[in-house]
């Protein structure tokens, strides 16, 4: 598709457990999960309720033990994490054609939502060449996936405003990466600020090296790490590159202990530990002793 798109109002999401009312009678809703345990009952299920026949579309990859619930509704586009990386790649031209005019988009607040909302609003057409790729490698690392210069320019510039916790910054650049996304414009300022926010995160994440190399190793698989202070953002950059020296990686931090690994085809950290979460990432708001001992006995009966 050479031209853009029609910029359909879109609305990010930081949480799923915080969905705004919907405004419009044909809603669609990408990269939004289910809300977890008690989420469900408290925010998800009285927003179904509430929208009925206005969603017209809620694609999304995070697994959820509810999503049975929804088979059969072809409303639902609900596909494993581990059959679809990111969400952009489950959008085609056939699919937005099938689902017809809408009034409006709501998109997870990250760069694979933002690609989503992207590629929907050109009609399941890549807003640029390999930006599937860019999504998958931005939401599942350490799975072998590429990232373009221009995917990761983007991608850490909404990397380092998520690290700030300043949603309204992460909105507004969000909505312009958006714009530049689906009309194919980019302007020079764009591309400065875009640089700047790059240069930031990387500087930061240099401060992070002393903390990595505290790393303890209780067990011969895992890679584990008693941190305090790290944001949400920061706590996912360090299990990353713990994840890159040792099969699972887990974090004690503010109370919560949260295990990751790259391997989420042959282990599931949450039914191995009774964790929230997948299988590739899950956390729990306990010390992590009996974690550890959880995922060290799964792990030694797992065939070498």
């Amino acid at each position: 598709m050479s031209g853009g798109g029609s910029l359909i109002p879109t609305t990010f999401v930081e949480r799923p457990d915080r969905l705004p009312p919907l405004a419009g009678d044909r809603i669609v809703i990408l990269d939004v999960a289910f809300a977890s345990r008690d989420g469900f009952v408290r925010a998800t299920e009285p927003f179904l309720r509430e929208a009925g026949d206005r969603i017209a579309l809620w694609l999304d990859h995070h697994d959820h033990p509810q999503w049975p619930a929804m088979k059969g509704d072809p409303r639902f586009v609900l596909v494993p994490r581990r059959d679809a990386r990111a969400c952009p790649q489950l959008i085609t031209s056939a699919l937005v054609q099938r689902i017809g005019p809408v009034d409006g988009i709501i998109a997870h607040a990250d760069f694979d939502g933002c690609m989503a909302a992207a590629k929907y609003l050109r009609g399941g057409h890549d807003p640029y060449s390999g930006s599937d790729e860019d999504a998958r490698f931005a939401d599942a690392p350490g799975k072998g996936f590429s990232c373009t210069a221009r995917g990761l320019g983007y991608l850490n510039a909404v990397e380092w405003l998520r690290h700030r916790g300043d949603s309204a910054a992460l909105m507004a650049f969000l909505s312009e990466l958006l714009e530049v996304l689906v009309n194919g414009v980019e302007t020079p300022d764009f591309a400065t600020k875009c640089a700047a926010l790059g240069s930031e995160l990387a500087e930061h994440r240099k401060a992070l090296a002393p903390h990595l190399g505290r790393a303890a190793r209780p067990h011969s698989e895992i890679l584990f790490l008693r941190c305090d202070g790290l944001s949400g953002p920061d706590k996912k950059f360090v299990l990353r590159e713990l994840e890159e020296r040792a099969r699972v990686a887990v974090v004690f931090e503010g109370g919560y202990t949260t295990a990751a690994t790259f391997d989420d085809e042959r282990l599931d950290l949450a039914a191995m530990a009774g964790m929230d979460g997948g299988a590739g990432y899950a956390w729990k708001q306990e010390p992590p002793e009996a974690i550890l001992a959880s995922l060290s006995a799964a792990l030694n009966h797992l065939p070498r």
